[in-house]
């Protein structure tokens, strides 16, 4: 698989562990702690501390999609490489980002 990544472009939109957990909308019993959770379970990346934006439902929540993602992005990059990844402009895909 050849996958080229920059670091997380300053256009990739980020949000902190607060920012996720208020775009639920609903109480929430972890708080700012979802994301992370979130994190550790595989259902997102992030990186310094800040999530892509584009792991986000509208609702708030993680896209189904980004957990077989990162399955199969892991055994080759880290967190912050699949945090780069999504914010690299892709050919295949037109220029756009993943």
């Amino acid at each position: 698989m050849d996958i080229r990544v920059h670091d997380a472009p300053e256009s990739l939109p980020m949000r902190d562990a607060a920012e996720v957990a208020a775009r639920l909308r609903r109480w929430v019993p972890l708080g700012g702690e979802i994301a992370q959770a979130w994190s550790t379970a595989g259902r997102v990346v992030e990186h310094g501390g800040r999530y892509p934006a584009c792991q986000f439902d509208e609702a708030g929540l993680p896209l189904v999609q980004m957990r077989a993602l990162i399955a199969e992005l892991r055994p080759v990059l880290s967190s912050s490489g699949i945090v780069g990844w999504l914010g690299t402009p892709c050919a295949a895909l037109g220029g756009l980002r993943p």
